[in-house]
């Protein structure tokens, strides 16, 4: 705005105001309360006080303004006293020979503004915590219809809905391919091929010695078993337990190896997931929650706490990994996974894992060629609605 046109055609009102004489002695606070009214103010754009002058409908005073305070001194008192911080311009401006100071608060965009100190004015308090509100040519504490306007306005200025944007860390893009888990064999399933084995020669020496004359190999004898006959008769772990300890010893193994198998998929089978997260916006985004919506598909397992291999020395107490502590919260309905992690703050032009620890994921051959899409929602203190995105997931066979 042309500073001419405004001391001869503007009036005192939101964005403009006129000051006879610089604000010096004990009238520092009557200035802080000023500059935050106005920073304050339901206006877009630059607010200037004009100071060396007095305008009324019919005619402008003008005061000259000696050796005005200094600028960087200016900008010094009101970042001490004010929160968020300005940018405020104090510079001497010639008019018709008329010596004025021009103070112009630049576009401030971060409303609400208040006073961060207790400053005496005069024979009056201006206390910390207080925030003002320009009206017209009146000041005014701000109400709270005034500081939902000032918040509201700054989320439409501040939109994250196009800065935010979510891709896999894995491929950085939208889109992930994860191949099948194929061909392997649980620990389980060795121990109880193992056992049924040793089961097996248990109950062919008893019938030898029922019937030494008799080969009861093709009947007792599974085919399974058959086939790696030549590997297993080398084995002489179970050799010294009876038949009874080796079915108890079955039995136990096929009731109880889940937890050992459910490790081995997590450490050996499955693949990890996790995102990146980058705000392109000129703000940071506070107190930063996301949540992964996963429909549950057939053949595709979410794992719901990170799993380690035990530590077998009885002598050594191991304190929880940061990846146990750390992975994310995991929960399920019927129809499908939540993966959830508090983020903090989300700094801007700053690109940021989404999660401390990456979720698991088991896909199994059922899952080949299927298209999974994540539902990724943001949800953050300064955000008007959560922000949305959608990645896919898809299986391939590799």
């Amino acid at each position: 705005m042309d500073i001419e046109d405004i001391i001869l055609y503007e009036r005192e009102c939101t964005y403009v105001d006129f000051k006879w004489e610089e604000y010096k002695g004990d009238n520092k606070g009557e200035f802080i309360k000023d500059i935050v009214a106005f920073a304050n103010a339901d206006y877009n754009g630059d607010r200037y006080i004009i100071i060396g002058l007095k305008k009324t409908a019919t005619e402008i005073n003008f005061n000259n303004i000696g050796n005005p305070e200094d600028g960087a001194a200016i900008q010094q008192r009101i970042n001490a006293a004010i929160e968020p911080e300005l940018n405020v311009t104090y510079c001497p401006y010639q008019y018709q020979g008329h010596n004025l100071v021009i103070l112009t608060i630049k576009n401030p965009d971060k409303p609400p503004y208040v006073i961060t100190k207790d400053i005496i004015n005069k024979d009056k308090l201006v206390r910390k915590g207080e925030c003002w509100v320009r009206k017209g040519e009146r000041k005014e504490i701000a109400s709270r219809k005034d500081l939902d306007r000032m918040y509201f306005s700054f989320l439409d200025k501040n939109n994250f809905e196009d800065a935010i944007s979510f891709v896999f860390t894995e491929s950085k893009s939208d889109s992930l391919n994860i191949s099948a888990a194929k061909d392997f064999r649980l620990p389980s399933q060795s121990k109880i091929e193992d056992l049924e084995y040793h089961i097996n020669l248990k109950e062919i020496e008893l019938a030898k010695e029922q019937d030494p004359y008799k080969n009861p190999l093709a009947t007792y004898l599974p085919t399974s078993s058959k086939s790696v006959f030549g590997t297993l008769q080398q084995t002489y772990s179970y050799a010294q337990n009876s038949l009874i300890e080796l079915k108890n010893k079955l039995i136990d193994v096929k009731e109880n190896s889940w937890q050992h198998d459910e490790i081995y998929l997590f450490q050996e089978k499955s693949s990890k997931v996790n995102f990146t997260i980058l705000n392109s916006g000129e703000e940071y985004l506070q107190d930063v929650m996301l949540e992964i919506e996963m429909p549950k598909v057939s053949g595709i397992f979410v794992f719901d706490e990170f799993l380690e291999y035990p530590s077998y020395n009885p002598l050594k107490v191991t304190p929880p990994s940061f990846d146990i502590i750390r992975y994310p919260s995991v929960k399920d309905d019927e129809k499908s996974y939540y993966i959830r992690e508090k983020i903090g703050s989300l700094k801007h032009k700053i690109a940021q894992s989404a999660l401390k620890v990456p979720f698991r994921i088991l896909v199994t051959e059922e899952s080949i060629d299927k298209r999974i899409v994540l539902k990724c929602t943001l949800y953050a203190e300064n955000l008007k609605k959560p922000i949305t995105k959608e990645l896919t997931i898809n299986i391939i066979n590799e």
